[in-house]
C-alpha cells in the first residue's frame, strides 16, 4: 500500500550541531525524540559542500559528477524519482526556499505543484497578482522593468487586487531599507501554512519535497521567538554581521567572542527550525494515515573551525559533508 512520502531538507545543517550526534547543547529536542523512535544514518555525507549537486543527486540517485550537475554545470537534466512518483501516481508538492533550487535550474520538473522563494509566502497568503509576475520575472517573461510593472498594475487593477498592490509597496520599502525579503524567519512558517494548504482534502497519496533555510546565513528567526543561545540578540546579530556576514574572514583571527556569537546564532536557528519541524510533523500527522518523513541536511555550516574557515564553499572538512 502506497504511503504519503515527505522528503524534508535543512539546508546548510551540519550534523555536529544536533544531540542526536553527541553536540553537548539541547539544539533540536523534537528531532532527537523522532530520531530514538525512528531510523538513524550515523554516518550519511553530502556527495557535495553546496545546495546544487546535492540536490541534483538527492533526485536522481547519482554522483554529481555521474548526473551531470555540478560547478561547471547548473541545471539539473538526468532522469529525477519526482517523475517515477507522479507516474506511479502520487502527487508530487515542491517548496523550497533556497533560490537556488528552482524551475531556473530544472529542479521544478516532475512536481505538480512547485514554488519557491518569494513564492512561498505570497502563494501561502494568496497575494495572487504579484505572485503571478514575480514567477514570470523569474522565468524571463519581461524584457524590461517597465512591462513588468505595466503588466502588474494591469493584472491588479482587472482582478481588484489592492492586497498585491500594498504587498509592492512594503516589498519596495523593505528593499530600500536593507531587508528585502518578506518573511519573519527564512520561510518556514510561510512553508507550514502552504503545505497545510496543499495537503488539506486531499485523498490522493503525496509527494512533498521541502527545503527550509534557517540554518542557512542570514540565520533569521521571528522577533518574538524565544532565544536560548542569544544573551544580548540586537548587539549579537550586529557583531555577527559586521565580521563575519559581510566579511570574508577566510583565515583571518577572529576573537573567541565572535565565534561564539556565530555558534550561537546558528544553534538559535536550529532551535527555531525544531519548532517548525515538530509543527510540520503535526500537519503530515493530520494528513496522512500513513507516511514516511524523511529528515535530512543537505550540507554543513564552518563557524571557524579548521584554521578560521566559514561558511560552506571552502573543502569538504567532516563539518561540511557529514550531514543528518
Amino acid at each position: 500500500m502506497k504511503k504519503d512520502i515527505y522528503l524534508v531538507v535543512a539546508d546548510t545543517l551540519t550534523a555536529f550541531n544536533l544531540p542526536t550526534y553527541g553536540y553537548e547543547r539541547d539544539t533540536a529536542p523534537f528531532l532527537t525524540k523522532l530520531a530514538e523512535e525512528n531510523t538513524v544514518f550515523k554516518q550519511a555525507y553530502a556527495p557535495a559542500p553546496w545546495t546544487v549537486p546535492v540536490h541534483a543527486s538527492m533526485f536522481s540517485g547519482e554522483m554529481p559528477d555521474v548526473c551531470g550537475t555540478h560547478s561547471e554545470s547548473l541545471t539539473f537534466t538526468a532522469d529525477s524519482v519526482v517523475e517515477e512518483l507522479r507516474e506511479e501516481g502520487y502527487n508530487t508538492i515542491g517548496i523550497s526556499n533556497n533560490p537556488l533550487v528552482s524551475n531556473l535550474l530544472g529542479f521544478d520538473r516532475g512536481f505538480d505543484y512547485f514554488t519557491s522563494q518569494y513564492g512561498v509566502y505570497f502563494e501561502s497568503e494568496e497575494i495572487e497578482t504579484f505572485s503571478e509576475v514575480y514567477d514570470n520575472q523569474r522565468k524571463g517573461k519581461y524584457d524590461s522593468g517597465k512591462e513588468k510593472y505595466l503588466d502588474f498594475f494591469k493584472k491588479s487593477i482587472l482582478n481588484k487586487d489592492i492586497r498585491s498592490i500594498t504587498e509592492a509597496l512594503k516589498f519596495k520599502i523593505r528593499k530600500r531599507t536593507g531587508r528585502e525579503s518578506p518573511f519573519p524567519d527564512s520561510g518556514a512558517e510561510a512553508t507550514n501554512k502552504l503545505v497545510e494548504k496543499k495537503l488539506s482534502g486531499s485523498e490522493q497519496k503525496s509527494f512533498v519535497y521541502l527545503n527550509y533555510m534557517e540554518t542557512h546565513q542570514q540565520y533569521e528567526m521571528p522577533e518574538d521567538f524565544e532565544d536560548h543561545y542569544l544573551k544580548d540578540r540586537e548587539r549579537e546579530e550586529k557583531i555577527y554581521l559586521e565580521e563575519i556576514e559581510n566579511k570574508d574572514p577566510l583565515g583571518q583571527d577572529v576573537d573567541n567572542e565572535v565565534k561564539q556569537v556565530a555558534k550561537d546564532m546558528y544553534d538559535s536557528t536550529i532551535r527555531y527550525l525544531d519548532d517548525r519541524m515538530q509543527e510540520l510533523y503535526n500537519i503530515a500527522e493530520e494528513n496522512s494515515d500513513d507516511f514516511i518523513f524523511i529528515f535530512v541536511g543537505d550540507h554543513g555550516e564552518m563557524l571557524g573551525e579548521q584554521d578560521q574557515t566559514w561558511g560552506h564553499h571552502n573543502g569538504i572538512w567532516q563539518e561540511l559533508i557529514r550531514v543528518p
